[in-house]
This record gives C-alpha cells, sequence and structure tokens, in this order.
C-alpha cells in the first residue's frame, strides 16, 4: 500500500471509512483496535495520498455555494481537528481526493535574535510527528458523514520530536519541558494558531533556547513603570480578539470574529536539519487556566478599582482576571505582611487650592498620619500591587490583613491539580540498568483502555525504572500501528492507576534500537521506598473496603458509601494548596497522592479523587479519575462512575463541603456549571466512551 518517495498511495475508501489497518513489519505486541479508520506509520517525509471516490466535488454543493476541496477533507496536526496543518495540501481532481505536503508551507520565522528559521520544507511532511486527514463525505455518495472519518499518519523524519510536557506553576506560567534530542543545538519552543474564520493555520516561534525547558513568564509580563506592579503576563497564548472584560468597554469597536485554536510544541534544531514538534494542548486547555491580565471594567462594575482603604475589611478576597480564553475569572488576592510603612502629611489650602503659609513661610494646619502599603499578588498569577491602607497604627494594620487572609483561604476552591507526567532532561544512565521487556504481573489493579496503557501501567506499578515499548513504538515513531499515541498511554496510566505513586519523571532512550522509556518516581528516594509506601497504601485500602463494603450492596450504594466515608474522615489540606502556591509540591508530595487521604486523612482534589478511584477499583466499581480546569481556571480532580450502563460525575472534594455531597452522582451537564474536562486522564480516541448523559 506505501509506494516510493514521490508516487501517490492510492486507497479505496468504503462507505465512512478506508479498508483495515496495516500493521508495521516487525510489530511484536498486539496493539488492540484500531482508533482511526486508517493508520499509517512512519511514512516517506514527500509521500502523498489518493483516495478514490466514486463523486466528483465539482458536482457537490454546500450551503448553495460549489464544493472546495476541504469541504470533503482537511489535515490536522491534533486528534481533536481543531488546527489544520499549515504543511498540508488537498487537491480535488476528478473522482480523486489528493493528500500531501504542501509546496509552499507556512513555516518560515525570525526568531528572537532575528535568525531565520525553516521549520518546513517544500513537498515534505514534517512540522508535526502526526497528522489527521479528516473526511466529511461518504465515499460512494458525497453524502455528509455524521461526524468525520479519520485516518492518522506518522511521518519517517531524520530527527526526533521532543517528547513535550507542559503545566501551569503556581504564577500562571506555562512551564514547558522536554526530553532533550541528540545533536540539538537549540530548542523551539513554536505555536499554531488557527483561525477558523478564514481557516489559516499561522505558525510563530515565541521563544529560542538551549536549555530543555521554557516558561512564559521569562520574557512575557508587562510591568507598571511608575509603581512596578505587574498588569499583564500570558499575552501570546489569548486566543480571542476581545475578552469577555473588553465588552464592557463602550469605547471599544467589537469585531465578532470566533476564538482561535491553539497548539503548542518544540522543536529541536540539529545538524540534520529541524525535528517535528510533538502537539502539546490538544487537550490540555491552557487557554482555559492561563491568567492573562486584571480585568479592569469588571473592577469598575464591581467598585474595586481604587486601591485606597480606609479599614482592613475593604480589601477584597478576590480579584477578577482575564484568562486567554477570554473569560473573566475571580481569583483570591494573597496579601503580604510584609507592610511597607509610609508618613502621609496634608495641610490647609486657601480658595484656589494653594497651600496656605503664616507670616514664617511655615505651612498652616500640618498634620501626618501613617499609612501602610499592603502588598497582594492575584493566586496563580504574577498580577500584583499594593493597597494603600490608612489606619495608622501597625498593630492595628497587621491585625486587619491577618483576618483578611484568613478569610481568603477560607473562601478558596478545592483545587490544585498538577501534571502527573513531566518529560525531563535528567541524566539516565541505561548502560547496566534492568530493562523491562514484559508486562509484569502485580499485586495492585491494572486499569487502562488499550493495551500499551496496560503494558505501561503494570511496569510503572511495579517500579521498573526502563521500559522497552518497542513491540508497540518503535524508535522514531510516537504512535502504536493503531494510533495511540506513546504520551497519550503515559498520561492515562499515571491518570488512572492510583498505585503509580507521586510525580513521574520521564525521557525516551535509544538503547540498541530499542525504544526505551526511562522513568523516576519523584518522590521517593529509591524504588524499594516506592514499593514499601504502595503496600501501605494497599494494606488501608484493603482494611477500609472491608469495613464499608458489604455483601448485596448495589453500585449506586457503594458509592455512596465511598463517597461518605472520605469525606467523614478527611478534611482538604489548605496548607498543600498554600506550599503549591509557593512552588513548594515537593514538601507534601503525598498531598496528592491516594495516601493523603487515606493514610494522612488530608490531601487536595488529586488525593480525594485518586482515593475515590482506589476504594472503586477494590469494591468491584468501574470509575475513572478525570481532570480539568474549574470556573476560575484552576486545575481540578474527581471522578466518573458506572452505574449501570450509565456514567456518572462524583467529586468527593467538593462534597466534603458544607452543605455536603452536592457534587454527587451527576450527568456531564449538571457538573458542566462548575467545570471542563480535559482529555488527559484517557486516550484522546476515548473520550466520548465516558459520557455521562
Amino acid at each position: 500500500m506505501l509506494a516510493a518517495v514521490g508516487v501517490p498511495v492510492v486507497l479505496a475508501l468504503v462507505g465512512t471509512s478506508v479498508y483495515a489497518v496495516h500493521a508495521r513489519q516487525g510489530q511484536q505486541a498486539s496493539a488492540g483496535e484500531s482508533e482511526y479508520a486508517h493508520v499509517y506509520s512512519q511514512v516517506d517525509p514527500g509521500k502523498e495520498f489518493t483516495f478514490e471516490v466514486d463523486f466528483s466535488v465539482d458536482d457537490l454543493t454546500i450551503d448553495g455555494r460549489p464544493a472546495q476541496p476541504e469541504d470533503v477533507a482537511q489535515v490536522f496536526v491534533d486528534p481533536q481537528l481543531r488546527v489544520t496543518a499549515p504543511d498540508a495540501a488537498v487537491i480535488a481532481w476528478d473522482h480523486e481526493i489528493r493528500v500531501g505536503p504542501s509546496a509552499s508551507p507556512e513555516g518560515s520565522q525570525i526568531d528572537a535574535e532575528g535568525a531565520r528559521i525553516e521549520l518546513t520544507e517544500p513537498d515534505r511532511w514534517g512540522l508535526s510527528d502526526q497528522y489527521y486527514i479528516a473526511f466529511y463525505r461518504d465515499a460512494t455518495t458525497g453524502a455528509a458523514l455524521a461526524k468525520p472519518s479519520v485516518v492518522m499518519f506518522t511521518v519517517d523524519t531524520p530527527v526526533p520530536a521532543p517528547a513535550t510536557s507542559v503545566d501551569v506553576d503556581e504564577l500562571g506560567g506555562a512551564q514547558f519541558s522536554w526530553a532533550p534530542v541528540e545533536g540539538a543545538s537549540t530548542y523551539y519552543v513554536v505555536k499554531l494558531a488557527h483561525d477558523p474564520g478564514n481557516g489559516v493555520t499561522d505558525t510563530e516561534v515565541l521563544a529560542s533556547t538551549t536549555s530543555t525547558s521554557w516558561s512564559s513568564l521569562d520574557d512575557g509580563t508587562r510591568t507598571s513603570a511608575w509603581d512596578g506592579s505587574v498588569r499583564m503576563q500570558n499575552e501570546a497564548f489569548s486566543t480571542v480578539w476581545h475578552s469577555e472584560d473588553d465588552t464592557h468597554d463602550a469605547n471599544l469597536a467589537r469585531t465578532s470574529e470566533p476564538p482561535r485554536s491553539h497548539l503548542y510544541g518544540v522543536v529541536a534544531q540539529t545538524d540534520q536539519g529541524t525535528s517535528p514538534m510533538s502537539v502539546v494542548d490538544a487537550s490540555a486547555g491552557l487557554a482555559e487556566m492561563l491568567p492573562v491580565e486584571e480585568a479592569v471594567n469588571a473592577e469598575a462594575e464591581l467598585g474595586l478599582t481604587g486601591r485606597d482603604v480606609s479599614r482592613p475589611e475593604q480589601l477584597p478576597t478576590q480579584l477578577p482576571v482575564t484568562l486567554a480564553d477570554g473569560r473573566t475569572v475571580m481569583r483570591p488576592v494573597l496579601y503580604s505582611r510584609d507592610l511597607e510603612e509610609d508618613v502621609l502629611s496634608t495641610a490647609d489650602v486657601d480658595e484656589f487650592g494653594e497651600l496656605v503659609r503664616d507670616a514664617n513661610g511655615d505651612f498652616v494646619g500640618v498634620t501626618s498620619r501613617t499609612i501602610f502599603h499592603v502588598p497582594y499578588r492575584i493566586a496563580g498569577t504574577v498580577l500584583s500591587g499594593s493597597y494603600t491602607l490608612d489606619v495608622g497604627d501597625r498593630d492595628a494594620a497587621l491585625q486587619g490583613v491577618d483576618a483578611v487572609i484568613a478569610a481568603v483561604e477560607e473562601q478558596r476552591s478545592k483545587g490544585g491539580l498538577t501534571t502527573g507526567v513531566t518529560y525531563t532532561s535528567l541524566s539516565w544512565d541505561a548502560a547496566d540498568a534492568k530493562i523491562s521487556s514484559s508486562r509484569p504481573q502485580v499485586a495492585y489493579p491494572v486499569s487502562s483502555t488499550n493495551p500499551l496503557t496496560d503494558y505501561l501501567a503494570a511496569n510503572l506499578i511495579a517500579g521498573n525504572e526502563y521500559i522497552d515499548v518497542t513491540a508497540f513504538v518503535p524508535w522514531g515513531s510516537s504512535a502504536t500501528a493503531t494510533g495511540i499515541d506513546l504520551q497519550d498511554a503515559l498520561d492515562e496510566a499515571k491518570a488512572q492507576n492510583p498505585f503509580i505513586l507521586g510525580q513521574l519523571d520521564v525521557g525516551f532512550l535509544r538503547v540498541d534500537d530499542r525504544h526505551v522509556v526511562a522513568v523516576r518516581f519523584h518522590a521517593f528516594e529509591s524504588v524499594a521506598d516506592y514499593l514499601a509506601a504502595q503496600k501501605e497504601l494497599g494494606d488501608e485500602v484493603a482494611r477500609v473496603a472491608d469495613q464499608i463494603v458489604t455483601d448485596g450492596m448495589s453500585e449506586q450504594d457503594k458509592v455512596v458509601a465511598i463517597n461518605g466515608y472520605l469525606t467523614s474522615t478527611a478534611s482538604y489540606d489548605h496548607e498543600a494548596l498554600a506550599a503549591k502556591d509557593r512552588g513548594e509540591i515537593d514538601l507534601v508530595p503525598r498531598a496528592w497522592m491516594a495516601s493523603g487521604i487515606l493514610l494522612d486523612k488530608t490531601g487536595v482534589c488529586a488525593s480525594y479523587s485518586m482515593a475515590f478511584k482506589v476504594l472503586a477499583d477494590a469494591a468491584g466499581l468501574t470509575s475513572m479519575y478525570v481532570t480539568g480546569p474549574v470556573t476560575d481556571g484552576d486545575r481540578h480532580a474527581w471522578n466518573k462512575v458506572r452505574i449501570g450502563d450509565a456514567w456518572r460525575v462524583v467529586d468527593v472534594t467538593w462534597d466534603d463541603s458544607t452543605p455536603p455531597d452536592q457534587y454527587l452522582l451527576l450527568t456531564d451537564e449538571q457538573a458542566a456549571a462548575t467545570r471542563t474536562q480535559d482529555t488527559l486522564w484517557v486516550v484522546d480516541s476515548r473520550i466520548d466512551q465516558y459520557a455521562a448523559s
């Protein structure tokens, strides 16, 4: 089926799909059923696909206009089909749809030093490490399909894409980290921005670095020259032309352009040329979490524009912030007790506003009082400034500020989720390492939606630090022959298996032509410590399950019992959330594991949700650990559980509030008022299977 360079691949479409998947030669592991209508692995960079159809595009009309090739097929770089590939060309020719690399691709860029960067080459695939061809029409009749039929392919490139992860840190910065690429001299952080209005995807280099990490805060903030306050961050990540807050400005000329879709990735520059980018944020939802600026128009409507107050209780506990997706959210205000003292003097003025002086030339009616500047930072951002507190007494000022700080903590939403898998430049020494090439038998449940996730999860539970994945994903490829992305499978393995404890630091190695996943269990000094912590958790899970689950219980009874046990025996760890604000998560790692809620009786949302998942597994329930941003933009974790044939939402963290159990057994529609699920918790192609309708 795959031809030589420059020769088209001819595929016959049948109904809504193409013929079955052809496995790669040498593939040994069973990768399961195909995720897509067809998958091609490691095609030549110059490959052109030709799809035969039983209709002519020239004979089709769409909403009264002649059909265009993109009405029949488009090429995307993400499985969500949001961002079209700027290096792709789709041509309709008689009864054929031809898909190939563009002769004039978008990809020439200028970096910060003025050097030209060529991210693409004419007539060659390679900007992305994966592509998705979406067909919108039945191949026989030309009728519109209810759901696109998708062909996925990966490209055989000489330089591999850097495995990249991104997380939003405690200051609202997008923290990118990636595994190093051999021979790379420079890395480029790249943004793809798709404008649905004109259908064009633009390419932009956000930064160049010799490091294997980059933060959007490195050069993306705006500071006021006169008072040192920080007013803007993450401007390059904004996906809207006009924010929700802008609509409150009567003087702004507004347009109705739809929001852009952004994807990000890292490209490595080597002597062999540039690598493709491994797309991130296809599902992470950065725009829904990244802060951009204080929402000044919303502040005006709320009466919060002034920064001078006469009483501490007038200090606001929340301020409105504009996120990168344009929404306005309320975020907590973090005040500092490091008050700056100043003396304010006043004197009499005459009817003309001039200061009055006596016969000796001294000012008349001079009075002085002490005021205090109270520094603040909006939680989850670098947006900052200060309030002037006109109290006069430092002790009274501090007492009042302390009361406001306590009120802020009481009002904060119970979120605090962080990424579970980080791709790093740690030194890996696999020369004498024990490399696992088989699926071990483990003492704890393994949850997965596909064979690759199952294989990875079992090895990670077993504490194996070097895992050979060649049988699933040969070196140089990023996905299985069935379309499962390796990084996607790792994310799912970490999310759905509570006995994979703590954050994972991950790298990819080539060892004697084997593709090896290298892992460090971040929260543990040794694998022995990791396994001992598993046993401690496992013993407690068995004890609790035996206590709260009884014979004859229905599935719903078990869910209610687990939820009730967790909310009655544990509490939210506000100290851990404060540690996250300070960037000190490593001091309280168990607050993000099931061990926190079950053993320490305190933890953040991830701990509650992992605890629910591990008890649900023990009770024989089918459940999922779910993640996504909540309405204030913070990342959160909760669960879904199957009751009969229906999935339902359970948020134990928020059920542990007053009034209790407000988030028990909801539908997605009911839960959508407070959160948006991402797809970092399951492989992208399976997300629809867990709809709670």
